[in-house]
């Protein structure tokens, strides 16, 4: 299980539309340590090889996000691992 807390600096510093640099990505980056191994899609997200559910709170957060809506600071587990044959593609 992965504790994930996405602050106002990950809001502040996050790209739209950037998997690698959203904010969520930040977080995970900053919770695992993973710099150059973490891509976060719309359902899920990419550590190191390993492929994660994003929950309904994260999905809704990054849409928000990606719309220019109003954001706030979230938390949130990624423990849902995905089967090995979805690790691809959104």
């Amino acid at each position: 299980m992965i504790q994930v807390q996405v602050t106002q600096t990950d809001i502040a510093y996050g790209y739209r539309y950037d998997r690698k640099r959203c904010p969520i990505a930040c977080a995970i980056i900053t919770a695992t340590g993973e710099a150059f191994n973490v891509e976060v899609f719309g359902t899920h997200v990419n550590i190191g090889g390993k492929a994660y559910w994003l929950p309904a709170i994260a999905r809704e957060f990054l849409e928000r996000f990606d719309r220019l809506k109003d954001v706030q600071p979230i938390n949130f587990q990624l423990d849902h691992e995905k089967p090995r044959e979805l690790h691809h593609g959104y």
